[in-house]
Formats: structure tokens, C-alpha cells, sequence
């Protein structure tokens, strides 16, 4: 990933995690549907996202559609996912 705004974005994730309003993940929880849910992220960046919903244990499997007007980012988010992906044993 050499893309400077892709690095950028990789390393503020763990700020991210922490700026997450807690009231909004909560009320996540308790609506998301039981199952594979079908997502629709705008303005996905990297996909950050979604990886981190799956380390929180908020959804465990489903269907994940990434959408940015980047399409460089976009396409280190394949890259980004990937590496996520087989560092925790998913599959992407």
C-alpha cells in the first residue's frame, strides 16, 4: 500500500476505535439482525470498518459492500482486508 492517504488512514485506526461513540455501537448491537447481514458502507476508506465490527464481536459473518469515490483507496482496501483477513484466520 503506497498510497499516502491508505497509510494515513491505516495508522489513525486505533484512534478510530477509540473516538467510536459508545451509545451508537450499543444501539448496533442491539438492532443489527440475527445471521449474515447485508452492509452497505459509503465512504468506506479502507474497510476499517468492517474489520473492526468483526474483531468486537458485533457481527461474526455476512455480506460487506465497500463504497468510496477513491478508487486507488478502494483498491488498497483489497489489500488492506486481505492482510487483515489472514492475520486473524478469516477468510475475505
Amino acid at each position: 500500500m503506497s498510497y499516502g492517504y491508505s497509510r494515513y488512514l491505516a495508522a489513525k485506526t486505533t484512534v478510530d476505535d477509540r473516538a467510536i461513540n459508545r451509545q451508537v455501537l450499543s444501539q448496533l448491537c442491539r438492532l443489527i439482525p440475527p445471521g449474515e447481514p447485508r452492509v452497505l458502507e459509503i465512504g468506506a476508506g479502507l474497510g476499517t470498518m468492517v474489520a473492526r465490527l468483526l474483531d468486537w464481536g458485533v457481527i461474526h459473518a455476512g455480506e460487506y459492500t465497500l463504497l468510496d469515490v477513491d478508487r486507488r483507496l478502494l483498491s488498497d482496501s483489497r489489500e488492506w482486508l486481505r492482510d487483515w483477513a489472514t492475520s486473524r484466520d478469516r477468510r475475505c
